[in-house]
């Protein structure tokens, strides 16, 4: 029911960002937080597939950006994060500072993502695919996630070998007091 939740959630997100454009709303954002509570929204999902979300280095962890693309876009991650591993395994997700930015890491250890899927994220092409369990994906979450790391002068890299994994790399810049 989740993944349905989710799938309705980005696709009414798509559809008004096209429509109208997005209203973006910066503000001072505690990092924990954001990924903390979507953790635990997805913690279910994850103990079905007896996969174990741990998380690192969130400690006073503050960047300007709009909560509810925060929220989007580390739901998405870790949805996927849970949908592509392997049952009994564990999912990582690591903060760190470098220089003026945090460098955020999603981690799964499950099927990894083939080089000309790599390629479509990277060029932005939506397709359907299918989770470690036969859930299925349409790659609209990763479209959503891209455009709203962008509006948050973010950036998302990706790193994955067929049969070991995915990381997922988010870079979003420290919100220094003005």
């Amino acid at each position: 029911m989740e993944q349905v939740s989710i799938l309705l959630e980005n696709l009414l997100a798509w559809t008004s960002s096209q429509l109208k454009g997005e209203y973006l709303q910066p503000q001072k954002i505690d990092l924990n937080r954001i990924v903390t509570g979507q953790k635990s929204l997805l913690e279910r999902i994850a103990s079905e597939k007896s996969v174990h979300i741990e998380m690192h280095g969130f400690e006073n962890t503050w960047v300007k950006a709009d909560k509810n693309m925060m929220e989007l876009i580390f739901r998405n991650l870790i949805s996927n994060a849970i949908k592509f591993s392997r049952s009994n395994s564990k999912i990582e997700i690591t903060c760190k500072e470098i220089g003026q930015d945090y460098q955020i890491c999603v981690r799964d250890f499950g099927a990894g993502i083939s080089p000309e899927n790599l390629t479509k994220i990277r060029e932005g092409i939506s397709f359907t695919t299918r989770g470690q369990n036969n859930e299925t994906g349409t790659g609209l979450g990763m479209l959503l996630v891209k455009e709203y790391l962008a509006k948050n002068n973010g950036s998302i890299r990706i790193e994955s070998n067929l049969g070991e994994g995915s990381q997922f790399y988010i870079k979003l810049p420290i919100w220094y007091a003005d």
